[in-house]
């Protein structure tokens, strides 16, 4: 649950189409012409929610993670930038820092106003809330954006909220049902909000200090977030090839870039920045000297100790585990795929969801098969109803008896073995009596070598046994059996009669047993009977 808290605040209407960079810092004053939105297109192609559009969020989701192994990989070979003086590492360092905190910052103030708007938030909650936020997270010290600015920036994405903001894999055909109901519930969403606000506390918080990073530290040891803002720093992004499908990094004038004059940073065009980023000595390109700082300094930063009484007092309050759901969700406002985390309960639902991914597609593959055979394959082998006969005394006397068949149809379905196949088990109602007189019935029969006796004796225990299979065929939408069936099941119950030397005839106190009868089904056998059925009912429209 969302607390917010604060007072009233007056908002002076705001028509601007992103964060605009500050003009008049020192004075506090920010031009409020419109500008084109600096993010929209490196951003673009996470908001296409077509399915070629989800194909290419899939394949650059991947792409960022990708980037950020490959950029900790680099620190295995490249060593520390040497600067010409230490004013210029400085300035390398916090144009890094304030490029980080530009696409922060901007990011995560329409990600509010989106979520503020999904979630129903009121315009006199959601004022308290921003006012909050700008009052008691954000640093005296700013300087690519004036709090004036900022605050006419919240009321603008609130009133003209940016939807796609909020991860969804909704419209995704890569996601399963369980992901998208887990990633869609409103606690998740009320989870992501509360990290969102976070994010935007620590981009905030920064005064431009490169001995006190604030709240930043970890986002600039994260290699997936350092490696998008590097890619923007390199005036570069990942854009998803037409026909190989490929994810290539191409020049684009629309990325990011922040340069500081001391402790003054404004976003700078590809060209202004490239003259004013200091160069390591010896640099071999920007890209480089990025990954070299990162790799010697940004990677190793921890929470800083000699911070302002504020910071210490959050760093101090959250849990462990809270820096990493806070970079998290802002991986998935960058890629546009929700974090799983926040959809579940506890961590033993993780595995849970991410079983679903095999467990859906194999059931879609399954039901596919089973429609390509019903449509596609040639029956030329009879379905066959064969008794699996049971001669294990000691099964007998422990399990009791039990008639086994096994419907197939063709060499697979023979080869295939019991456990892969699909079990259906009804029972019949013999009396324990009943039974008896079968064993003693037969030796009588036996020793009298009566073979026509022993005939019309197997054909009067079908019979027996026939009124109740009538009974079970209700349960079978096609007819499994003919006449023979009941002979089929007459004479495996006998024979296990015979063999049975336990002691369940030793008395003679009237009982009614229980005698599973069970099928077991073949794949092609099932895709007959499924191919017969659509074709009773008129589902399948059958050439001729």
């Amino acid at each position: 649950m969302i607390k917010i808290v604060g007072l009233s605040l007056f908002l002076l209407s705001f028509s601007a189409q992103a964060l605009v960079p500050v003009e008049g810092i020192l004075m506090g004053e920010a031009q409020t012409e419109i500008q084109t939105d600096p993010l929209q297109k490196v951003f673009s192609d996470i908001y296409d929610k077509s399915k070629e559009g989800e194909n290419k969020k899939v394949k650059l989701y991947q792409s960022t993670y990708e980037s950020g192994q490959l950029l900790v990989e680099s620190c295995g070979y490249l060593a520390p930038s040497t600067y010409a003086t230490p004013w210029q590492e400085k300035q390398a360092k916090r144009a890094v820092a304030a490029t980080l905190q530009y696409i922060g910052i901007d990011t995560t103030i329409k990600a509010i106003g989106a979520y503020a708007k999904k979630m129903e938030i009121n315009e006199g909650d959601y004022k308290r809330l921003t006012n909050n936020l700008l009052k008691n997270y954000c640093s005296k010290n700013l300087t690519i954006f004036s709090l004036r600015n900022l605050e006419q920036s919240f009321q603008h994405y609130y009133q003209n909220p940016r939807s796609e903001m909020v991860p969804t894999v909704e419209s995704s055909p890569f996601a399963t049902m369980a992901v998208k109901t887990s990633t869609e519930k409103e606690e998740a969403r009320s989870r992501e909000f509360d990290q969102v606000i976070k994010n935007f506390r620590a981009f905030c918080s920064w005064g431009g200090e490169v001995e006190d990073y604030r709240m930043l530290t970890p986002y600039l040891n994260n290699r997936y977030i350092m490696s998008f803002v590097f890619k923007n720093m390199s005036g570069v992004q990942d854009q998803v090839t037409g026909k190989e499908q490929k994810v290539v990094a191409v020049p684009d004038s629309s990325t990011v870039q922040v340069a500081c004059t001391e402790l003054i940073c404004r976003k700078e065009n590809l060209t202004t920045f490239r003259q004013k980023f200091p160069v390591s000595v010896g640099s071999t390109g920007i890209s480089t000297d990025l990954a070299k700082l990162y790799c010697h300094h940004f990677r190793f930063q921890n929470d800083p100790q000699g911070t302002i009484p504020e910071v210490k007092a959050w760093i101090k309050a959250r849990e462990i585990e809270d820096p990493i759901f806070e970079t998290s969700q802002f991986i998935a406002l960058m890629t546009g795929v929700p974090d799983l985390f926040f959809g579940v309960n506890t961590y033993q639902d993780i595995p849970l969801l991410v079983r679903s991914s095999v467990d859906e597609r194999w059931t879609l593959w399954a039901r596919d098969v089973l429609n390509s055979f019903s449509k596609d394959m040639l029956y030329e082998e009879a379905l066959k109803v064969k008794v699996e006969p049971r001669t294990d005394r000691v099964a007998l006397a422990t399990k009791g008896f039990k008639v086994e068949l096994t419907v197939t149809m063709g060499e697979m379905d023979r080869l295939m073995k019991d456990h892969d196949k699909l079990g259906l088990t009804f029972d019949l109602k013999l009396t324990k009596n009943y039974l008896r007189s079968l064993k003693t019935k037969w030796h009588a029969l036996a020793q009298e070598v009566d073979l026509e006796g022993q005939k019309k004796f197997k054909e009067d225990v079908a019979h027996y046994i026939d009124l109740q299979l009538r009974e079970k065929s209700k349960f079978f939408t096609q007819k499994m059996w003919n006449e023979d069936f009941s002979r089929l099941v007459a004479e495996e119950l006998i024979n296990q009669v015979l063999i049975y030397q336990g002691p369940l005839f030793e008395s003679y106190q009237e009982e009614v047993l229980r005698v599973p009868v069970k099928f077991s089904y073949g794949l092609f056998a099932l895709s007959y009977l499924r191919y017969k059925a659509d074709a009773a009912s008129g589902r399948l429209k059958l050439n001729l």
